[in-house]
């Protein structure tokens, strides 16, 4: 990438740790670029849990949470975080949620906006709520930043959403889409991030996360054996905003 010296990036995630293994690198990758890298999260992810105990579920875990996310975007090179402070496992499009993500939208004025992708990843409600909902707020905002979403290979994340499905909270958390429908065929990939030289960064906003590691290890973060692609590369797709030319690797390409 070339410099992104005066360029601004939005990332915006349902939860503290979304940011991390979804587009940790691209985001690492504008801040060491020179860009201003912004992250704004819908929920504290009070309703999770603390893998390691220390936490209980609520405004502890919230607080905990925060901190977590504070030391990721740190590792990645971002400003500290803001929250919309939604509901978590309660996202919804709501005016007064369109309206507070609409404001962050007119601070940042952002070149890019990075979130999840249609599915959510592996499905998630809160996933699946807050894309919808930055659609929302750039309309709400006027504004028409090219809006990268973070789309995964066909079948990655379905162990996740099938341990999911088979559990009464899990079937709760998440949306109406079908395990078989979730990631995307290659030819829908419009960036690829090769992770290399930023697998450090990324690992180390990973591991940020502990509360949601087993044994605090960011290898065996949500099924064992995944992180390992994604320490490997991104996918994206322009869901919005200028067309991103064939075959660019800079994420800023052909912008004004």
């Amino acid at each position: 990438m070339v410099g992104a010296h005066g360029r601004r990036v939005l990332g915006v995630f349902p939860h503290p740790d979304d940011e991390a293994w979804a587009a940790g690198a691209l985001l690492a990758r504008c801040a060491q670029a020179g860009a201003a890298v912004h992250l704004v999260c819908a929920t504290r992810g009070e309703a999770g849990s603390d893998r390691e105990g220390r936490a209980a579920a609520g405004p502890e875990l919230a607080a905990l949470r925060t901190t977590e996310l504070a030391c990721s975007a740190a590792a990645l090179g971002c400003a500290p975080p803001r929250f919309l402070d939604l509901p978590d496992g309660a996202v919804t499009t709501t005016p007064a949620a369109v309206e507070a993500l609409a404001a962050e939208v007119t601070a940042v004025r952002p070149d890019l906006v990075i979130t999840l992708g249609d599915d959510g990843g592996y499905g998630h409600r809160d996933h699946l709520a807050t894309t919808a909902l930055v659609d929302l707020a750039l309309a709400t905002a006027g504004a028409s930043p090219r809006v990268l979403h973070a789309v995964f290979p066909r079948g990655l994340f379905a162990p996740v959403h099938g341990r999911l499905s088979c559990s009464a909270r899990g079937r709760s958390l998440l949306g109406e889409v079908a395990g078989e429908a979730l990631g995307v065929d290659a030819r829908a990939v419009q960036l690829v991030v090769e992770v290399g030289p930023l697998r450090a960064a990324k690992l180390a906003a990973l591991a940020a996360h502990r509360s949601q590691l087993p044994d605090g290890d960011p290898m065996r973060f949500l099924h064992p054996g995944l992180v390992t692609p994604l320490l490997e590369r991104e996918w994206f797709r322009v869901a919005g905003g200028p067309a991103l030319p064939s075959g660019a690797t800079d994420p800023f390409a052909g912008l004004a």
